[in-house]
C-alpha cells in the first residue's frame, strides 16, 4: 500500500508538461542509447573492451555517464537471458528531492513507449494469419471493456 501512496504523490507532483516532455525525451534517448550499445556490442565480430562492458558495475558506469550528458536523473535497468534475470537495479536517483535511488523496485511512467509493442505484436500476429486487421476490437477481445460505447461497432484492430 505504501508503494501504491508512493506512485500517487509522484503523479501529484508540481511538473509541468514541458518539463515532463523533455525528461520522456531525454529519457527516450538514454534509453536509445543503452540499447544501441549493448546492440553494437552484442552484433560485433571482435571482441572490444572498451566498447563494451565488461561486467554490471561498468555497464552502470556507462550508463551513469549518457544519464548525466543528457540530464536524466535516473533509470532502471533490467538484464535478461531466455531462462532468467541476470540483473535488475537502476542508475541514479529516483527522486532527487528525496535524494532516493533508483532501485529494481522503483517505478516509472511508461508514457506511451507500449504502443509501438502493441502494434509490433499486432502486425506480427496478423502476418501469421491469427488477427484480422480489420476486425473490430469489440469483437477480436471482448473481455477488453470499451470506454466509448459510441465507437465500439466502429473501431477496428
Amino acid at each position: 500500500m505504501e508503494r501504491v501512496s508512493q506512485v500517487k504523490q509522484n503523479l501529484r507532483s508540481p511538473r509541468t508538461t514541458s518539463n515532463c516532455r523533455q525528461l520522456f525525451f531525454a529519457s527516450a534517448k538514454v534509453i536509445s542509447a543503452a540499447v544501441a550499445m549493448l546492440a553494437i556490442a552484442a552484433c560485433s565480430g571482435e571482441a572490444k573492451p572498451t566498447a563494451s562492458p565488461a561486467n554490471i558495475e561498468e555497464l552502470k558506469s556507462a550508463v551513469a555517464a549518457i544519464l548525466k550528458e543528457h540530464g536524466v536523473p535516473g533509470i532502471g535497468i533490467a538484464l535478461v537471458t531466455k531462462d532468467k534475470v541476470v540483473f535488475a537495479g537502476g542508475v541514479g536517483k529516483a527522486d532527487i528531492a528525496t535524494n532516493r535511488e533508483v532501485t529494481a523496485d522503483t517505478m516509472f511512467r511508461v508514457g506511451s513507449i507500449t504502443k509501438g509493442f502493441v502494434a509490433l505484436r499486432a502486425l506480427q500476429l496478423a502476418e501469421q494469419h491469427k488477427l484480422d486487421l480489420d476486425e473490430k476490437v469489440a469483437d477480436a477481445a471482448p473481455e477488453i471493456p470499451v470506454v466509448m460505447p459510441s465507437r465500439a461497432s466502429t473501431e477496428t484492430v
